[in-house]
């Protein structure tokens, strides 16, 4: 049977300074990134978006800096 058990998910914080230019969003992720990104259901995603550079986050692990 797949996904089962116990999962542990590293915790490194993802540090991200805005820039001008930069959008990012909140919404909750597709089944896909939850797997990819090995994320309970209730997890929420960050989507960086810098010119057609995309990157998904995992919002609980995810620091946005404003300096």
């Amino acid at each position: 049977m797949r996904n089962r058990g116990s999962f542990v998910r590293a915790t490194t914080v993802v540090k991200v300074a805005p820039e001008s230019g930069m959008r990012i969003t909140a919404r909750m992720p597709t089944e896909a990134e939850r797997e990819e990104l090995a994320l309970d259901e209730l997890v929420p995603v960050l989507v960086v978006e810098r010119g057609d550079q995309v990157e998904v986050l995992a919002a609980d692990s995810s620091e946005i800096r404003v300096q």
